[in-house]
């Protein structure tokens, strides 16, 4: 199911799926229609494989419910989540299914319908080509208002993420864990500049970006020797003193685009893909 809690934020591309329903509570025969931002407005949607998948609404009764629901090939409900329109019969867009399922290597992270891989190399061999289906239901749970076809793809681009060393994901971390970053994808840049600070619960706000790293440089880091298909480097050293703690996001800046966040165009607008630092009770990572 998705997930309703605070911490873990930003995307490898972020993913907009936008439902628009006409009139919900509307008499019988009210059109419906789901829609893609971006991609094709009909028909089949592509989705690349380690991206978020995120699901909003327009044109709902005002102060009405629904669900959104994803369902893996054979049918099975994989994801969901509960919405409620404002004012104007709109839903901002929902985080239905995070990295594709892509569980990461965190400790004390257990496997779900939703999150099933440690890697996205497991991903893609378990999900390119297939076909999955996002559905959005009525307040009552019980009828089908209208479906989309999500087609799963091999990344175009680049994806960017907190990682462990050998670059899979992480997002909780002891205080004395090193932060490194990874570089995924056929279009990795030759070099990026990096700047680590406080996470924060929106981004609408035209906030200072501040570095938090000791002896950084307050504009960020740039790092070269980049290359594809992954490249992974440390991007803050571990706390000995284990006094480190707070949620923290990185603005990535490229040739081509501005990330926010650990992985993400655009953006973010909630704390979902950062990494949380504190005393987990771990020890040690999973392995």
């Amino acid at each position: 199911m998705a997930s309703t809690s605070k911490p873990p934020h930003v995307s490898p591309r972020t993913f907009f799926l936008l439902a628009a329903a006409l009139v919900l509570a509307g008499g019988p025969g009210a059109a419906l229609e789901l829609t893609l931002r971006p991609g094709s407005p009909e028909g089949e949607a592509g989705l690349e494989i380690g991206d978020h998948l995120q699901v909003g609404a327009a044109g709902l009764a005002p102060g009405g419910s629904a669900d959104l629901r994803l369902r893996d090939p054979e049918g099975r409900l994989v994801a969901e989540a509960r919405v409620r329109a404002d004012d104007q019969g709109d839903v901002a867009p929902e985080l239905l299914w995070r990295r594709t399922g892509v569980l990461g290597c965190d400790c004390k992270e257990s496997a779900s319908t939703a999150a099933l891989f440690r890697t996205f190399e497991e991903a893609e061999l378990a999900l390119l080509g297939t076909q999955w289906t996002v559905e959005l239901v009525d307040g009552d749970g019980r009828q089908v208002l209208t479906s989309r076809k999500v087609h799963l793809e091999t990344t175009q681009d680049v994806q960017v993420y907190f990682s462990d060393a050998a670059g899979c994901p992480r997002h909780r971390l002891e205080p004395d864990e090193d932060v490194y970053l990874s570089f995924r994808g056929p279009k990795v840049p030759p070099a990026a500049s990096v700047l680590l600070m406080a996470d924060r619960p929106t981004w609408d706000d035209p906030l200072p970006l501040v570095e938090v790293r000791p002896g950084a440089s307050p504009g960020g880091e740039v790092i070269g020797g980049l290359a594809s298909p992954l490249s992974t480097v440390l991007l803050w050293s571990g706390d000995p003193t284990g006094r480190r703690s707070g949620y923290f996001a990185a603005v990535v800046n490229m040739e081509t685009a501005r990330l926010l966040s650990h992985h993400g165009l655009g953006i973010p607008k909630s704390v979902e893909e950062g990494i949380v630092i504190r005393d987990w009770g771990c020890g040690k990572p999973a392995n």
